[in-house]
């Protein structure tokens, strides 16, 4: 079974995300919540309207883009893991590259988010992902792992907690440029071997997602790759039409 998540971003209104709905369900989802762990992160404003519509269905999940690394109080504008666990949401991303660059999401930060969202048992997906340029200088491995190990060693994990870690190299996010399946495994590869080394952090699962310019064509390719758990998938989510066929074409 994969893991297939959509991220929509800031994408969406309210109209639009009522037709969304309407069209992916005219859809038999039968096949994909047999075969697939399926879930949606829309911006927040919907995760309870996603909810209510898709609580029954199996194997199907709504998250949070983003969570506050505090739990309560004077924080205009946040969203704690409380929250977001009440409204619906099941797993949040952590770490993504436009919250790093555009919010400068830093460590110290991303330790409080991942806490927090152990906290209310909600799983967390955190990104990492490499520049071109830190790629280019042959530093891209190491570069990575330190993204992953910097933060992961430190949160307050137990053997009961899963994880999941979407590698998105940030010039293939919305670029339409993908990485060969040769650099693609040779990341992964690195990243369990680095796992395998430092024991999970005590984890008792880690799974591997890849996400950055997924779409129809290369979903299944992709997905199959050696050590890939499942896909991160942006703008191809954002058509429910899309979203289905690219989900029904992993095998």
């Amino acid at each position: 079974m994969k893991k297939i998540i959509a991220n929509w971003k800031m994408n969406l209104e309210l109209l639009e995300v009522q037709n969304w709905i309407e069209t992916f369900n005219k859809f038999s989802q039968q096949e994909i919540q047999n075969n697939h762990w399926i879930g949606i992160c829309p911006p927040a404003l919907w995760i309870n309207k996603l909810q209510d519509n898709f609580r029954n269905d199996a194997n199907f999940y709504i998250g949070a883009q983003c969570i506050s690394m505090n739990e309560v109080g004077a924080y205009t504008g946040e969203i704690s893991a409380k929250m977001m666990k009440s409204a619906g949401a099941s797993f949040a991303l952590i770490g993504h590259s436009e919250r790093r660059i555009n919010w400068d999401d830093n460590n110290e930060y991303l330790v409080k988010q991942c806490n927090q969202a152990i906290s209310e048992y909600i799983l967390v997906v955190f990104c990492v992902g490499e520049t071109v340029e830190i790629r280019h200088s042959g530093d891209h491995l190491m570069f990575v792992w330190n993204q992953i190990y910097d933060v992961l060693s430190e949160v307050s994990a137990n053997n009961q907690y899963e994880l999941a870690i979407a590698y998105e190299p940030v010039c293939s996010i919305g670029s339409g440029m993908v990485p060969t399946q040769e650099n693609i495994e040779e990341m992964f590869g690195f990243i369990y071997k680095q796992l395998l080394i430092n024991s999970n952090f005590g984890f008792q699962n880690v799974s591997l997602l890849y996400g950055g310019s997924v779409n129809l064509d290369n979903a299944n390719t992709i997905a199959n790759m050696r050590n890939c758990s499942g896909l991160l998938i942006g703008g191809a989510s954002l058509n429910p039409t899309t979203f289905s066929d690219l989900i029904r074409s992993v095998k």
